[in-house]
């Protein structure tokens, strides 16, 4: 493989890391265990998290948000 296509590989692992954090986040999932999921650290996962809009009640959790 090239180098070019090495580091395109590397981004899209990274932005399908990023793409996980969030679903997980809006599934409700915990800090700590998204950063066991997705295998990175927790300043990872909390600047990707404090992005995400919170439900009243201060959660994110879409499924407690369609029940009120």
């Amino acid at each position: 493989m090239t180098r070019k296509m090495v580091h395109g590989a590397n981004e899209t692992t990274e932005l399908l890391k990023d793409m996980l954090i969030v679903q997980l986040g809006l599934a409700g999932v915990p800090q700590q265990k998204i950063r066991i999921i997705a295998r990175c650290d927790i300043g990872r996962v909390n600047g990707i998290m404090k992005h995400l809009k919170t439900r009243s009640g201060g959660t994110t959790d879409v499924a407690s948000a369609k029940r009120k």
